[in-house]
């Protein structure tokens, strides 16, 4: 039996849908951030997760099958583990971006 490899691409950039993405507030946040940098890295793990979720999924339609998981609870680990990364994602995104906004706002005051 061959064995397939799906390839996974991703990307690093922040989600364009996070508040700090994209905006004149993220010129507040050195780029060197290690804050930004662990938002990165975030979206990296959340699309990386999100690929694979995908080639699982499309694995086990081929398969005829059907994730057990997925039935008795709604959703898959794969799926919960997103969800949980997604949060983390705003969570930090939101922080950096408060963080952003009261850095501008101090220099706009000084």
């Amino acid at each position: 039996m061959a064995t397939r490899v799906t390839e996974v691409k991703t990307s690093a950039e922040p989600n364009p849908s996070l508040r700090l993405s994209g905006t004149a507030a993220l010129h507040g946040v050195a780029s060197n951030d290690p804050r930004l940098q662990a938002l990165r890295e975030a979206c990296l793990l959340a699309q990386s997760l999100k690929d694979h979720a995908s080639a699982l999924t499309a694995r086990s339609q081929a398969k005829g099958a059907k994730d057990p998981m997925t039935v008795a609870q709604g959703c898959n680990s794969m799926q919960k583990a997103i969800m949980d990364v997604e949060v983390l994602i705003r969570q930090l995104d939101e922080a950096l971006a408060n963080q952003a906004q009261a850095s501008n706002e101090f220099m706009v005051n000084a």
